[in-house]
């Protein structure tokens, strides 16, 4: 009933534009102008001092997890600070040839003085702000100060990666005006195709609000990644990269799970939920604002909560086979990375943070397909519209803001693990990425706002979206402009007009454009509110999940 409802009150609201700002991409209007350019020639005091080693310990045996008292919470939460320090790195790339920790420098691993200056003065700035518009603490009285002798600490060395933090913060003063210590380096990784990596390396060991929640810890962008930028798009694509890595420093990694509580202070125990499903294990996060989140998302009342990625990561990310262009899913693809509600209603139960629930994004990625979606292989039907398998084929990606490619290929080995087939008894055909279970995806490549990239009849730049087009048999994709009227879409072509709002498409200089499905709807955004019912287990907040656009919400049939 509540679905029904929803449609009708949606059909009533003007539709516009399909294109709308969101806090990453406001942030990157704001620091752009300082930009060096793409070519780069251009030129408070809780001091941890004592651990209780006795009341840490009790909460690592499994047994005793809620031996101890709960300790309730108070509600004071307020946008989180971040003190942001970019040392000196002994371990950076200064020259090429130079033999760094088992890696031979090339230039890519090289971090310009120009970049490096513009990364200090403008991104640290955007950096701090972009946290303190999603996430609010518990803040820290007075200056921040740490423990030499707790976790991923040897003195004052944080293991990994090694790195030494300043005498400072152990002996000294501390930070004033901080709840979190991060160090941010920028050395190349031993596997050239990451982009940044990060940990935490310390936790607050007092119980109290912040037991257990990471008071410091590290990121690491790599130099190849941040040269490589050269419009805003890939600028707001690296501060989505710096935002999924403070995800990890945060307490979004498998290390973190066993001091996640409820809002009066309870520790839940073992969140995982383990399961034997498509021929393997597998591992659920079993929290309840999470667990509220992906029901409604696939629409299954039965999931026990969102499916933990089980390639590499030790169960850090979200399941990239059913949530892809999540901000937390291992793969940075093509596609823009998400931060659905998804990754928001984690935040909050974790019991340290809460989150801004105004600016979750849409995740289009399975909405309402069911719960053999979220629990089966791509090669269920309930998978069709998410797929690809025309190897090479150009093709839209689902958010429609990019042509892509279906990344399907025939592999000369039986690569392909059993419970991970695409095709019954055929170990050599599947999609590229492993972690996405090898399930054949459509890959993004050209962004039609981005262009230019116009055609015999296609329209690139700014209000410009991907659709389905065919010529003598041949399917192919093209940028057009969309115009949102009250009850209609309307796509500008280089000769005409095309009105979808009765019509299934029309031929165009020899190409047929076809319409969306759905003419309005998946193109042309509202606002649109979700709020999900208070579980037993979350206390009496009541937690609304804002979403900036509905583009996509009522799932896309795909055109094929």
């Amino acid at each position: 009933m509540f679905r029904v409802i929803l449609l009708v009150v949606l059909a009533l609201v003007p539709l516009l534009s399909h294109t709308q700002e969101t806090l990453f991409s406001r942030l990157v209007n704001e620091v752009w102008p300082h930009y060096p350019g793409s070519t780069l020639e251009r030129q408070n005091n809780v001091h941890i001092s004592q651990p209780i080693y006795q009341e840490y310990n009790m909460l690592r045996n499994s047994s005793k997890r809620n031996a101890l008292p709960p300790y309730i919470l108070p509600r004071n939460f307020e946008p989180m600070r971040l003190w942001i320090e970019v040392p000196d790195d002994e371990l950076a790339c200064t020259e090429v040839g130079q033999e760094i920790n088992g890696i031979t420098c090339q230039e890519k691993d090289i971090l310009p003085a120009n970049l490096r200056v513009f990364i200090v003065e403008y991104m640290v700035p955007i950096y701090k702000k972009l946290i303190a518009n999603i996430i609010s603490v518990h803040r820290v009285e007075g200056n921040l100060l740490l423990d030499r002798n707790f976790y991923n600490m040897v003195g004052s060395t944080c293991v990994f990666p090694m790195v030494n933090i300043p005498d400072d913060m152990f002996f000294g003063s501390g930070k004033e005006n901080s709840d979190y210590y991060l160090l941010l380096i920028m050395r190349p990784d031993h596997n050239e195709y990451v982009l940044a990596s990060a940990a935490p390396c310390q936790y607050g060991i007092y119980r109290g609000p912040m037991f257990g929640r990471p008071l410091a810890g590290i990121i690491n962008l790599t130099p190849g990644n941040l040269r490589s930028i050269e419009t805003k798009l890939e600028m707001e694509h690296h501060l989505r990269i710096f935002f999924h890595e403070i995800m990890h420093a945060l307490g979004f990694t498998y290390s973190s799970y066993e001091f996640f509580h409820d809002r009066n202070g309870r520790i839940y125990g073992d969140i995982l939920f383990e399961s034997f499903e498509r021929g393997h294990i597998i591992k659920y996060m079993d929290m309840p604002s999470v667990r509220d989140w992906i029901r409604w998302h696939f629409n299954c009342s039965t999931l026990p909560g969102p499916e933990l990625e089980d390639y590499g990561g030790r169960f850090s990310h979200w399941e990239e086979r059913i949530f892809y262009n999540e901000i937390m899913t291992p793969v940075t693809d093509e596609m823009r990375p998400v931060l659905s509600g998804l990754t928001l209603a984690f935040l909050d139960d974790t019991g340290w943070y809460l989150s801004n629930k105004s600016v979750a994004e849409t995740l289009s990625f399975g909405f309402n397909e069911g719960c053999d979606f979220a629990t089966k292989h791509c090669n269920h039907n309930s998978w069709k519209k998410h797929i690809c398998q025309h190897t090479g084929r150009q093709e839209c990606t689902l958010d429609h803001e990019r042509i892509g490619f279906c990344d399907a290929i025939n592999y000369s080995e039986e690569v392909i693990p059993t419970y991970y087939l695409f095709i019954p008894g055929n170990k050599t055909y599947g999609g590229s990425n492993e972690y996405a279970d090898y399930c054949p995806r459509v890959s993004g490549s050209i962004v039609c706002e981005h262009g230019p990239i116009n055609t015999v009849i296609g329209l690139s730049g700014q209000g410009s979206q991907c659709l389905q087009t065919s010529s003598n048999g041949n399917f192919d994709a093209e940028c057009f402009k969309i115009v949102c009227l009250e009850d209609s879409l309307t796509i500008v072509t280089q000769a005409q007009n095309i009105d979808c709002s009765s019509g299934f498409g029309d031929l165009v200089e020899g190409y047929f454009v076809y319409c969306p499905h759905n003419a309005t709807l998946p193109f042309c955004p509202v606002d649109y509110t979700y709020i999900i019912p208070p579980s037993e287990n979350s206390g009496n907040i009541q937690i609304c999940f804002n979403m900036t656009t509905i583009i996509l919400m009522i799932t896309i049939y795909l055109l094929f």
